[in-house]
């Protein structure tokens, strides 16, 4: 039994003995796991040293901690020997309940004294128990396998730690080093190297700074590259720190690949400004990160380059030009902003050239070295060079153009990036120019011509003197005389000009002689001894003729204007009909021939009057000229406004305009084809008028000097003085005379019936002029004037001689009627061409029925042999009458189907001769219809004209009544009227009679009409009674009342005679082309007043007569308490009665519509 105790006492200390050892080995293999895997980490993640030995202190305490717990349990392992007796039990079943009895009563044995029974008892156990342990072993009890899988274990991690030691023992070194001295053990070594690339220590503001770093060592895919950098150092206020991701560029070879970041420091928004202004170089300090690399900082100093901050030129001029050219001093722009482009300036070849660059700071270039500063400059002759500090100064004297850039270097290295070119011209003073400017060609001239002559002359400095010169080349044998100075001009400028008046007949010039002008200058050009010799211009000729012959020449130049003229009509005529967008560039084109015409007739007037041609040679050439002008001014007027019109597509306003342009134009060809003979008497007319009027005025003169003197009394001087005037009347009498027997004896050689309508119209105007001087004894009343001037009777003498103008204005104004005449003539023969192809149609219809009605076709080829030479007659008159000559093609068809109808006759075609004849009847159909609406158009264009004309007379009375109230108002309702308000008044009352003078002489003018009479006795009335009030000096508001109604009413009836054409189909009184009527009515020989106003247009008065009542009484009602003011009470009865006598009219006129209305009702319409 004691073997057996032995064996279980063995077993517990070996148990406890590998408890001890398995929980070394666990420890020991924790922590070198620990180890392990820390040091992996450290190496992945570069542990800083702090969190190192932070690590190791941590697994160490905590390894320790737990080593010493679990040694303390397995060294407290002691179980009791009964405890591993049953475990014995369990593993060896033949022991159960021996073994662990056996064994607790032998230690009970050893330990008390028992009983003897009990002890018996007891030894009895345990002999059994001996007897069956004997041989048995207990070691069976203890497990090594845990402890052997514990040291297995550990073998595996000693085993793997000694790998890795023996694959890396370097690194297997540095990790122990890091593990056992973590605050100064050394690094890993690092996976990622990097490489910075920038050498350079100076860098320019301006350009962009480029950053490089090529890694050399452990490049990956998606690697990011950072790049730290701070601008300035602690000293600067504004220091900045910024990181930025560089950007992969390219590989540099099989393991380096480069990163690049662009940073424009000068663009950025914070850096900018800090770099902005900056005079000394600023670092910027610098390194780059990868992964575990980074480069040391690095500092590189952003610099500004050498710039020019300001250039500055001066130019001194030669010594000649001084006076005359003026020094410069140019500042030139800064140069930088536009590199590369030339800076030119430019000044006289002689002067002397500073240039001034003014640069940020000095250069460190030898400035010995000029040809590399400024190359350009460096070859000149006389050039100079001067370095002050931050100043570079270069001067010399220009003889050729020249240009150079600037190149500088500072002590960094930086140079200047413009490559701006400065550029020099030299200028030669060139000859001097000189010109005739005037006349500006060969001319052909009169004897007495005063010819207007313009020289220039010009140069880059100045010209000493400008001079005109003249050579007299004789007809005969064409000898020239030596050149004559006629002009000289001094003085030093750029440029002189000149004029002078050349007259001719200072010299003894024949007609075929020639005159030839130039001009002559020279400059003040004195350079290294040099001159030049005077310059001269390119000649001009002069060519005398006789008045003959330049007559000839202007009459060949009218003739020109008028076929220009005609071929503008035509082309106005073909734009009535076209659509506004298509008329109007036409229309404009148009104007500006029409201008070009107008330009040509003023250049001929200006001929005639520096050609000084007498009245006698010029006849009515100058009044042709004027007319001609005032008419082609007024085309392109009206022209340019129909261009406005139609651009605003106003048709009616811009056919109203063509229309005007047409009539003017039509009038400048009837008066270039009018008589001389009558144009030279118009002229003369005027001639006369003028003469009279100053003869009056020198009459009113002398009546102050001569009044209340007899002829004896008066001095010798006066006297003569009265004989001259009185010889000068009579001078004029004889004059007149001449010109009426002139007039008279035109009139009936124009009055022919075979002379053109314009004559025939000239011929009734000549002869209603010799009517009025005879009627009116203006002979006799020349010569009432001469005798009382003869008998210093001055004031009868000057009131003969105001009727005497009067009497030749109103023959002057009966002579200048000629249009409205034409246009009485022509309505005329329109007329008579109506009624002959009316009677031709008749008789052709007649003919047509009696051929189908009989078959004996030869008793009618004499009648219509007989139509067809009455066809012919009227087609040639048709031929002379401009207006109706559309016509003559149908009239022209109509005698050939006459024609072709008496031969179908003669063959026995009834059938071919009918159709002929009806044909012929349709063309003479046709014809009378142009007639007719020809005959129409000039009835409208003669109203047109006595509107036109009646309402400019309404508007000048408007004019004058409107201001004669603005002179009156100042004088109403006076107290004390002293005597130079009396005469005012009387003065005004005169101006008042003088309009109701007009007034009452325009009365029958606007014909049979209600309100236009009505206006005209009320006009009337009112003036009576304010030239009463001014003649009593009682002028009141009723006078400014009256004065105010009458231009009301004269601008009314001026308004309504302006809008009368657009009411002109409306208010006609009959079709103008309908029927027999209707055509005798239209085309009688004077144009019934009634047609000037339609009842329309009167209508248009009466509203406008109804607006002015309504605008006074709504001006009364304004007032306060007007019932209580007599003023306005009496206003208000004015008014009233204003009202009631407009409602009359009103009533009236509707009754005159209402028949008028029934009359063209009962005349049925006639057609053809």
């Amino acid at each position: 039994m004691h073997k057996a105790m032995r064996q279980l006492e063995q077993v517990r200390q070996v148990a406890r003995i590998l408890l001890v050892l398995q929980c070394l080995m666990q420890c020991l293999s924790i922590f070198l796991v620990i180890t392990l895997v820390g040091s992996m980490i450290d190496y992945l993640v570069r542990l800083p040293g702090w969190f190192r030995a932070g690590l190791f202190w941590g697994v160490f305490t905590g390894t320790l901690i737990w080593l010493v717990v679990h040694v303390n349990v397995a060294v407290r392992f002691y179980p009791h020997l009964s405890t591993l007796a049953l475990r014995a039990e369990k593993l060896y079943p033949d022991l159960a309940g021996i073994l662990t009895s056996g064994v607790d009563f032998m230690v009970r044995l050893q330990q008390h004294s028992q009983s003897p029974q009990t002890a018996k008892l007891m030894q009895a156990s345990v002999d059994h128990a001996t007897q069956h342990t004997s041989g048995q072993s207990l070691w069976k009890l203890i497990n090594p396998i845990p402890t052997a899988h514990t040291a297995g274990l550990m073998l595996l991690v000693i085993t793997g730690l000694g790998f890795v030691a023996g694959f890396a023992p370097y690194q297997t070194y540095i990790a122990m080093e890091r593990w056992m001295h973590p605050w100064s053990g050394p690094d890993w070594p690092k996976r990622t190297k990097l490489s910075g690339m920038i050498t350079t220590q100076v860098w320019p503001k301006e350009k962009p700074l480029v950053f490089k770093v090529r890694v050399d060592r452990g490049y990956r895919p998606d690697m990011r590259v950072w790049m730290d950098y701070t601008v300035g150092t602690d000293l600067h206020p504004n220091r900045s720190h910024r990181r930025l991701l560089m950007t992969e560029q390219f590989r540099d070879n099989e393991s380096s690949v480069i990163f690049e970041r662009i940073v424009d420091l000068a663009s950025d928004a914070m850096e900018g400004t800090k770099l902005r202004n900056i005079n000394q170089p600023i670092p910027i300090t610098f390194h780059f990160e990868a992964d575990d690399d980074q480069t040391p900082p690095k500092t590189i100093y952003i610099a500004n380059r050498p710039t020019v901050h300001r250039v500055t030129v001066k130019t001194e001029p030669p010594l000649y030009a001084q006076g005359s050219v003026s020094s410069q001093h140019i500042e030139l722009e800064h140069t930088q902003k536009e590199a590369g482009q030339p800076v030119t300036i430019s000044a006289l070849t002689g002067s002397r050239v500073t240039y001034r660059f003014e640069i940020n700071h000095s250069p460190v270039a030898p400035i010995h070295h000029w040809t590399h500063i400024l190359p350009g400059f460096a070859t000149l002759v006389d050039v100079n060079f001067e370095h002050q500090h931050q100043v570079i100064m270069c001067e010399f004297t220009l003889d050729q153009s020249s240009e150079s850039t600037l190149h500088l270097t500072d002590k960094h290295g930086l140079s200047n990036m413009s490559d701006r070119v400065y550029r020099i011209e030299a200028l030669q003073d060139d000859p001097p120019t000189v010109s005739l400017t005037a006349p500006t060609s060969n001319e052909a001239v009169l004897p007495t011509a005063v010819i207007k002559l313009e020289a220039t002359a010009s140069d880059d400095v100045g010209v000493e003197f400008i001079r005109l010169e003249s050579k007299h080349i004789k007809l005969k044998g064409g000898d020239k005389s030596n050149s004559r100075a006629i002009h000289q001009l001094d003085g030093r400028r750029p440029q002189l000009q000149t004029t002078f008046a050349f007259d001719l007949s200072k010299l003894a010039v024949k007609s075929g002689d020639k005159i030839e002008l130039t001009a002559l200058t020279t400059d003040s050009f004195s350079l290294n001894g040099r001159h030049r010799i005077p310059v001269r211009s390119a000649p001009r000729l002069l060519a005398v003729i006789d008045p003959a012959t330049l007559l000839h020449q202007l009459h060949k130049e009218l003739a020109g204007v008028r076929r220009q003229v005609i071929k503008l009509g035509f082309r106005q005529a073909r734009l009535f009909n076209r659509s506004p967008s298509q008329s109007a560039p036409d229309q404009q084109e148009l104007g500006q021939r029409v201008a070009n015409q107008s330009s040509v007739v003023d250049r001929l007037k200006h001929r005639i009057a520096r050609n000084r041609i007498s009245v006698q040679d010029s006849g009515p050439l100058p009044y042709i000229l004027n007319q001609a002008g005032q008419f082609l001014q007024e085309a392109r007027h009206a022209s340019r406004q129909a261009v406005e019109a139609l651009q605003k597509s106003q048709e009616k306003q811009a056919r109203r305009y063509q229309q005007t342009v047409h009539q003017a134009l039509n009038q400048v060809i009837d008066l270039l084809n009018q008589s001389g003979e009558a144009l030279a008497l118009q002229h003369h007319l005027q001639q006369l008028i003028v003469a009279q009027f100053d003869l009056k005025a020198a009459t009113s003169r002398m009546r102050s000097k001569t009044l209340g003197q007899t002829m004896q009394d008066l001095r010798k001087s006066l006297r003569a003085s009265i004989e001259s005037m009185a010889g000068r009347q009579a001078s004029l009498g004889r004059r007149f005379q001449d010109l009426v027997s002139r007039m008279q004896s035109a009139s009936q050689v124009l009055s022919s019936s075979d002379q053109a309508i314009a004559d025939q119209a000239s011929a009734m105007a000549l002869a209603v002029a010799v009517a009025i001087a005879q009627r009116q004894g203006l002979d006799q009343k020349m010569q009432n004037a001469k005798i009382q001037m003869q008998n210093n009777r001055l004031s009868d003498a000057v009131r003969q001689q105001r009727e005497c103008i009067q009497l030749m204005e109103e023959m002057l104004a009966q002579i200048a009627d000629q249009p409205i005449r034409h246009q009485e003539i022509l309505r005329r023969y329109l007329l008579k061409l109506d009624k002959a192809i009316e009677q031709l149609f008749i008789q052709q219809q007649r003919q047509k029925q009696r051929l189908s009605q009989t078959d004996q076709l030869e008793v009618l080829v004499e009648p219509i042999t007989q139509l067809w030479r009455n066809t012919v007659s009227v087609q040639h008159q048709v031929a002379s009458i401009k207006p109706a000559q559309k016509a003559m093609h149908e009239l022209h068809q109509a005698a050939h189907s006459q024609a072709y109808a008496a031969n179908a006759l003669r063959n026995k075609n009834k059938t071919n001769a009918y159709q002929a004849e009806q044909a012929a009847a349709d063309s003479l159909a046709k014809a009378l219809h142009l007639v007719r609406q020809a005959h129409h158009r000039s009835h409208a264009q003669l109203l047109t004209r006595q509107r036109n004309d009646l309402s400019n007379a309404y508007q000048s009375l408007f004019r004058q009544q409107s201001a004669l109230h603005d002179k009156t108002q100042p004088l109403t309702d006076l107290v004390d009227v002293t005597r130079r308000q009396q005469i005012d008044m009387h003065q005004l009352a005169d101006l008042q009679s003088k309009i109701k003078q007009e007034a009452d002489d325009l009365r029958p003018e606007p014909g049979e009409t209600i309100l236009f009479q009505y206006l005209h006795d009320r006009i009337e009335l009112m003036a009576i009674h304010t030239i009463d009030a001014m003649h009593h000096a009682t002028v009141t508001w009723n006078t400014l009342a009256d004065q105010e109604y009458m231009a009301t009413a004269f601008k009314a009836m001026a308004d309504t005679l302006a809008s009368c054409e657009a009411f002109q189909d409306f208010s006609q009184s009959g079709d103008a082309v309908g029927g027999e009527g209707e055509v005798e009515q239209s085309g009688s020989t004077n144009t019934s007043n009634k047609d000037i106003i339609p009842p329309i247009s009167e209508l248009k008065l009466l509203r406008s007569s109804q607006n002015f009542l309504w605008r006074r009484t709504h001006h009364l009602n304004q007032t306060v308490n007007p019932l209580e003011n007599p003023e306005v009470r009496q206003k208000i009865r004015r008014l009233s009665n204003e009202q009631q006598r407009l409602s009359k009219l009103a009533d009236q006129m509707v009754t005159r519509i209402e028949k008028i209305q029934a009359i063209h009702q009962q005349i049925p319409p006639k057609s053809f």
